[in-house]
């Protein structure tokens, strides 16, 4: 089972907002887990620490660099 998930709910919430408060984006991982998956797929990851929460592997694709790659081909030579 390889999950794809385009948007991480709970991804920029990886550390305590209030004493006694859960750490929700490791709640998210600890949730994900539990259907036991060989891999996850995300993209744009806020904070690459999340990525420790899993105990799958996880690859996180930016999608910057082919944006900016994109527009560089698309606007070459215009302001």
């Amino acid at each position: 089972l390889i999950l794809l998930l385009p948007y991480l709910s709970y991804g920029r919430q990886d550390r305590l907002s209030a004493p006694g408060s859960s750490l929700s984006a490791a709640l998210v991982a600890k949730i994900l887990g539990t259907v036991k998956p060989a891999l996850m797929l995300t993209l744009e990851m806020h904070a690459s620490q999340t990525v420790g929460f899993f105990d799958f592997p996880v690859f996180n694709i930016a999608s910057t660099p082919l944006i900016a790659q994109h527009i560089q081909t698309r606007f070459k030579g215009h302001d």
